[in-house]
């Protein structure tokens, strides 16, 4: 077989949880301009309508952490050849102030959701034998090493998410469907320019400690996704392949050490110097602003149309 037809994914039908922004859009981006359609999902309008005008793919908002939201991506999306949860979210505290609806926000999103839609897309995942249907998670090198701010909930969701499929892979493949995750390390997204605490916020130090010396592209998350998605991969199942520069060998070798990379002075400290390094914050009671100037009565900031005391911030005002 020619490598051209090996990696074809010509025709095939995409459906991507937070495909609107950051890695999610990149891997769209990727498989529209490959010959794959595809649709998109996210919380946020405003991005889901741009994106989805942009990339001139179906996109639509949808809360997969609910039975309606999930009910609403299987009506619209319907059979699909490949499905890849990308959707996520962190939340970052001191252990003893890390609170429960951190984690079970977390858990909920990058966990629970791939879990429930998966199991509500079996019916539509069309494989056979000669080309089973996929299911790719987007996890992170953060299952495996811990080297960032304190987000207890996102490692143990991304940890917990690179296992799903190992276990279930057994009962999917008598199904002609295939399982599997891709751990992604540093990505020049949005998201980590917003983590970037340094003073120029130009990712500089990150790249320093990335055996590449640089930040993930649209190119390489694209490069394993195609792989998995094609005749390729068809023989991977229920694996975890990692996209990340060398990074979690790389601080693997310092996390054993007792050491954590301090993002102010981009350098390894000892770990029992650790305090928490980041500046951001949700708006609280007894602090109604946070670092996005958001008031309890001010519209919540997922475009939900409610005041944030009527929705992401309502535990706050119970």
């Amino acid at each position: 077989m020619k490598i051209k037809e090996l990696f074809d994914i010509q025709g095939k039908r995409f459906f991507i949880t937070g495909g609107h922004t950051g890695v999610g859009r990149m891997i769209a981006e990727g498989i529209i301009q490959n010959g794959g359609s595809v649709s998109i999902c996210g919380r946020r309008s405003a991005l889901v309508q741009k994106t989805s005008q942009d990339l001139l793919c179906t996109g639509f908002t949808a809360d997969i952490t609910t039975d309606e939201g999930i009910k609403r991506c299987v009506d619209i999306v319907g059979d699909i050849d490949v499905l890849i949860n990308c959707a996520g979210t962190s939340f970052a505290g001191q252990f003893d102030e890390y609170s429960e609806y951190d984690w079970d926000k977390t858990i909920g999103i990058n966990l629970t959701a791939p879990f429930l839609l998966t199991q509500a897309f079996l019916p539509h995942l069309k494989g056979t034998k000669e080309q089973p249907a996929v299911i790719i998670n987007i996890g992170s090198t953060e299952a495996v090493v811990a080297a960032g701010g304190s987000a207890y909930g996102y490692n143990a969701s991304k940890a917990a998410l690179m296992h799903m499929p190992f276990k279930l892979q057994e009962n999917l493949a008598k199904q002609h469907i295939n399982w599997n995750t891709i751990n992604l390390g540093p990505f020049d997204t949005e998201l980590l320019s917003y983590l970037d605490q340094s003073p120029d916020r130009n990712n500089e130090h990150i790249k320093e400690h990335n055996p590449q010396k640089r930040i993930g592209t649209k190119n390489e998350v694209i490069g394993p996704i195609i792989y998995l998605s094609s005749k390729a991969g068809q023989y991977i199942k229920g694996r975890t392949i990692e996209v990340s520069g060398g990074i979690t060998a790389y601080l693997g070798n310092y996390m054993t050490k007792g050491n954590y990379l301090d993002w102010h002075t981009k350098q390894w400290m000892p770990i029992e110097s650790r305090t928490y390094p980041y500046e951001w914050k949700r708006a609280k009671p007894e602090d109604p602003k946070g670092l996005f100037d958001i008031g309890k009565d001010d519209l919540c900031l997922c475009n939900s149309g409610k005041k944030y005391k009527n929705c992401c911030g309502e535990h706050l005002w119970k």
